[in-house]
Parts: C-alpha cells; sequence; structure tokens
C-alpha cells in the first residue's frame, strides 16, 4: 500500500472523492449528503495512543450532524478504516436500493468487530 498521504482520486472507491483537508482525509459521496473523515488530532485532550479520529458527517448541516465513530492510532489505520467505512456505506446504499443512509449507522456496523477489515485482523479461534 502507497502511503496514505499519496491519495489521489485514481484510489479512491468510485461513488466518493476525496476532498482536500489540512488536518487529515475527507471523502464525500458522489450522490449521498454523507461525508466520512479522519482527523488528526493534536490538542491536550486527545488520546495520544490512538490519536486518528473518525467521523461522518451529514452534509445537509454538517455542526450539528458530526458523529464519531471511533479513534486508531495510525494514519495507515484511518485510512483502511476509512475505506471500509466508505465499503459499508455503499453496500448499505445497495441494499435500499438508493435510500437516505445513516452514516454513522453505517459506521457502526464496520467498528463493530464482527467482520474482518482490512486493519484489524480475523480473530484467532483460541
Amino acid at each position: 500500500m502507497d502511503p496514505p498521504y499519496r491519495l489521489d482520486d485514481s484510489r479512491v472507491p468510485l461513488h466518493w472523492e476525496l476532498v482536500p483537508s489540512d488536518d487529515g482525509f475527507t471523502f464525500r459521496h458522489r450522490s449521498q449528503p454523507v461525508t466520512v473523515e479522519a482527523v488528526k488530532r493534536t490538542d491536550e485532550y486527545c488520546d495520544r495512543n490512538r490519536p486518528w479520529l473518525l467521523r461522518c458527517r451529514e452534509r445537509a448541516n454538517e455542526a450539528s450532524h458530526t458523529h464519531e465513530i471511533g479513534r486508531v492510532s495510525t494514519e495507515v489505520d484511518a485510512v483502511c478504516a476509512l475505506f471500509d467505512w466508505m465499503e459499508c456505506i455503499d453496500e448499505r446504499i445497495e441494499r435500499t436500493g438508493g435510500a437516505p443512509v445513516n452514516p454513522s449507522d453505517a459506521g457502526v456496523e464496520a467498528f463493530d468487530g464482527s467482520r474482518p477489515t482490512p486493519w484489524r485482523p480475523e480473530p484467532q479461534n483460541g
């Protein structure tokens, strides 16, 4: 995998676009009012072990519809998590025939730990 800072539109899933961001990575869905992002927190209140905050926004009103979904430790983990999240949102859109998606629900689905992801290994049976 190329370093995440080398992301360009050719690497972004079909229904998404990469939006310039100074403090992380932001992806906007092309047909739904949904944005997912990873922001590196460096303030005094951030978790130093997991500084990457993963959140979604419904673009209709970004300030009041922002939901935190999770935190990860590295830039690579953040990008992989966002790609998995975008896949969950796309799958949900397909299942519902294009109905509006609640991105935080799709995020919970991506982060609930029940499905293997590129950034979380499959659990090993003891």
